[in-house]
């Protein structure tokens, strides 16, 4: 056996992989300069001495400069005795059995809004999935199905169509299409810069002016007690559609599932996965963030104290609403 005198170290293999990849420079001499340096690399924090380092040290040796535009660092994931989970120690609990119990999407929002996005560590519990589950899933599906329950009953059970509009003059439709605008353009501003975790705080705080300062307060306007869809009906309609039409393309990236069911419950489209980024100028501006000096409404939690049931074969328009309750088990 011929015997190596040297060897180098592995990580220069992980180390170059932004350029070894494309075979640079023995081939794709035109690709590679529209692909070099990455957006983005991630990994967990221990990575700091090993391939993060490794990228930086030998991308600024060869080429002058990082090989990378940002670096996500991720903590560690635990067990309930604080243990790092590992594939050797078996510490962990079955994937499949907390996506038959509370959704993949619940399983990703606790992780995507979690210390771990952050560089802290994570203890993963089941009343921490659970948590997601009810301060964000729950709202988001019920202020759907308060929609298509009486977007169904409208008319006298006719139903109402409705459409995307941001024309009303009402003040409570004007002030959440105000901050329906400013959520968009915080949540473009965090992805585009990946602070996820942050994203997932404008997102629940959105859904707090949504359930418990719009819908709470507007719900009067919905019930169509004569049948006549008069103005201030079809404008909070067309105002609520606008809303969640337009927050679940902004939450898409975090919240996959339960949006693709609700946006194609609202629109009858192929997917949400297929559309454009929210536009924040399309979005009217103004009113001040007067909210917080009005009085809390008393019992302010979810949209309603229990989760609403679709009509059964009634439909929104020519769309068909979706079933009672929500994938994984949402909605109990």
């Amino acid at each position: 056996m011929r015997r190596v005198p040297e060897v180098i170290d592995c990580w220069f293999d992980s180390g170059a992989m932004t350029w070894a990849q494309w075979h640079y420079p023995f081939e794709n001499l035109d690709l590679f300069p529209r692909m070099f340096p990455v957006d983005y690399i991630t990994e967990a924090i221990d990575q700091t001495r090993g391939w993060f380092y490794t990228l930086l040290a030998i991308g600024t040796l060869i080429f002058g400069r990082s090989p990378f535009e940002n670096c996500l660092v991720l903590g560690h994931v635990q067990d309930k005795d604080g243990q790092k989970m590992s594939k050797s120690l078996r510490n962990y609990p079955d994937v499949f059995e907390v996506f038959d119990r509370d959704g993949a999407d619940a399983m990703r929002w606790f992780l995507m809004s979690s210390p771990i996005l952050r560089g802290g560590n994570l203890v993963v519990t089941e009343g921490g999935i659970r948590d997601g589950v009810r301060q964000v899933m729950i709202p988001l599906w019920n202020a759907w199905h308060f929609f298509a329950l009486y977007a169904n009953a409208a008319g006298g059970g006719k139903g109402y169509a409705a459409t995307a509009s941001t024309a009303s003059t009402d003040l409570l439709d004007r002030y959440l299409l105000a901050k329906l605008r400013e959520f968009v353009e915080a949540m473009t501003a965090q992805l585009d810069s990946y602070d996820i975790a942050a994203a997932c705080d404008t997102m629940r705080s959105f859904l707090d002016v949504l359930t418990n300062w719009y819908i709470r307060r507007s719900r009067d306007r919905f019930w169509d007690s004569d049948n006549s869809l008069d103005a201030s009906t079809t404008a909070a309609f067309d105002t609520l559609y606008t809303a969640l039409e337009v927050l679940t393309r902004a939450v898409a990236p975090l919240l996959p599932l339960t949006t693709e069911e609700i946006w194609r419950g609202l629109t009858g489209g192929r997917s949400v996965h297929l559309e454009d980024w929210p536009d924040a100028a399309a979005l009217p501006a103004g009113l001040a963030d007067h909210h917080h000096q009005r009085q809390r409404p008393q019992g302010a939690g979810q949209v309603l104290e229990q989760p609403v049931q679709v009509l059964p074969g009634r439909r929104h328009g020519h769309r068909q609403p979706l079933g009672p309750t929500a994938p994984g088990g949402l909605v109990e």
